[in-house]
């Protein structure tokens, strides 16, 4: 998604009540003994929506279950913030975890009872980027069950202290943004509308067939599993109908037969198909959140190997540190220290080993030698937290690239004097990466995943139609989202949805 709608989201306020500081982070409770889990584990989120949310999610994917993967999210939740919310969905998304607001309460499927959840405002952002969805919106005892939307709002200071024109301009920009973004989730457009058409003090709560209508399998989902584990929709849409009928046939009847010996053959060819389809979406799975376990620093090279040497103009000198930014007014000042102090507490999260000083340097290297590029500070973080996981004396197996941005040696031939060593130096190895990625990106004519790719392959000595290095700017984008920093809205910041 283009910057400008994380800058409209960040700064919208989805929330049931009141817009407030402190708020209760959510929790992530992992389960391998839900009746639903199916072939996987599960986890069930309750709670509001906060900074931080994404790292806690992560942190649980990273502690592998016994049965390799987690297979769905439950979501308990009244919204919370819209930043936090995206950040959340694009975990879920990387992970390829299904999303749920209704869970079975026994494990055999004709008689169980349906435990239904609740995910309003911002949660349905995070609800709509699983890999395959379901709800069931119902309503008993006066109270409503699964999805509810409403439109995106601010805080009460903002409606209170900006001009007029200034709050419609960003109502205009927050409602588009929101609609483009649950567009590319391929949420039907009168759904959107009618999110819209509700205030913030109202819920739009959809029917059980619109809740239905939105889940399922994503298509993108869908040519995947077909791709890798030839998947079969066809047969599953039929065989699912079949089950399904089965399952009414059977609670009609109220008999003690099973759907084993209902379904007979049939039904255990399907049973056998599915084991062998299943279990090779779980191998995806556990592919896909194996890259959320993190990696050990490694230890310092010898004394010497990273002694000061003369670099190329091209790279400009070595420096012992950043420079210290210069502004031409105070609130560009602010907006720089504001990004500082935001993305230093994001990176403890992440790193929480770096002393603060060490954060502060970091950061200030990446946001000087990224706008000498000419590049998005939150895209330079996020090839730093691929390629390197953050280390500064990482060496890729096979090709040798180094540091943190993962630099293939051999431009220090093309662009320094060869002395590979300088890429264990911070700033000469972010001057040497920001150079090369800004060449990609000008010789591809600004087209971000083909220079992403090129930067791939480069620094890891392959082709560039190695599915791997094709992969690579879909991992850099789902990164970059946490790395998003909106700097013109201090004051909503910490508010919720």
């Amino acid at each position: 998604m283009r910057f400008g709608i994380f800058k409209a989201l960040a700064m919208a306020c989805w929330l049931l009540g009141a817009c407030c500081m402190g708020v209760q982070a959510a929790t992530f409770a992992p389960d391998c003994s839900d009746p639903t889990r199916m072939y996987g584990c599960v986890i069930r989120m309750e709670g509001e929506i906060s900074a931080g949310d994404a790292e806690r999610l992560g942190a649980v994917l990273a502690k592998r279950p016994v049965t390799g993967y987690y297979n769905i999210l439950f979501l308990d939740s009244p919204g919370g913030s819209v930043q936090a919310a995206l950040e959340l969905a694009g975990v879920v998304r990387r992970a390829l975890l299904q999303t749920s607001t209704m869970r079975l309460t026994n494990s055999k499927v004709e008689s169980s009872k349906v435990e239904n959840l609740t995910c309003v405002s911002s949660c349905f952002l995070v609800w709509a980027a699983g890999v395959e969805r379901s709800t069931m919106n119902v309503e008993a005892g006066g109270r409503h069950f699964g999805i509810g939307l409403h439109r995106p709002y601010f805080s009460a200071a903002t409606y209170s202290n900006e001009s007029p024109d200034r709050i419609a301009a960003m109502q205009r920009q927050a409602m588009q943004s929101v609609s483009e973004y649950l567009r590319g989730e391929q949420v039907p457009q009168a759904l959107i509308d009618k999110m819209i058409d509700h205030a913030s003090s109202q819920v739009f709560w959809p029917t059980m067939d619109e809740g239905f209508a939105l889940s399922g399998r994503r298509p993108w989902f869908d040519e995947m599993m077909i791709a890798r584990c030839n998947y079969d929709p066809t047969y599953v849409a039929q065989t699912t109908q079949w089950v399904n009928a089965l399952i009414i046939d059977l609670a009609q009847a109220k008999g003690k037969r099973t759907l084993e010996q209902a379904g007979g053959a049939r039904y255990e060819q399907y049973i056998q198909r599915t084991r062998k389809y299943n279990a090779c979406e779980g191998g995806a799975k556990s592919q896909a959140q194996a890259a959320f376990q993190k990696l050990e620093i490694q230890p310092l090279p010898p004394a010497g190997t990273t002694a000061a040497a003369p670099v190329s103009p091209q790279v400009q000198p070595e420096l012992p540190a950043p420079p210290v930014p210069e502004f031409k007014d105070v609130d560009s000042r602010l907006a720089y220290l504001r990004w500082l102090g935001t993305q230093s507490e994001r990176l403890n999260v992440t790193i929480p080993d770096w002393p603060a000083p060490t954060r502060i340097e970091f950061l200030q290297t990446v946001w000087y030698e990224a706008r000498r590029a000419g590049l998005d500070t939150s895209l330079v973080l996020a090839v730093i937290e691929l390629q390197s996981s953050f280390r500064k004396y990482f060496v890729m197996e096979g090709s040798g690239s180094r540091g943190y941005m993962g630099v293939n040696p051999s431009w220090t031939g093309k662009l320094g004097d060869s002395n590979s060593a300088l890429l264990f130096h911070m700033q000469t190895n972010m001057r040497y990466g920001c150079v090369i990625l800004r060449h990609y990106l000008d010789k591809h004519r600004g087209n971000t995943a083909a220079a992403l790719v090129a930067y791939y392959s480069d620094s890891h000595a392959i082709p560039t139609s190695v599915a791997r290095a094709r992969q690579f700017p879909a991992q850099v984008f789902a990164a970059q989202k946490k790395w998003i920093y909106v700097n013109d809205v201090a004051s909503t910041s910490n508010s919720k949805e």
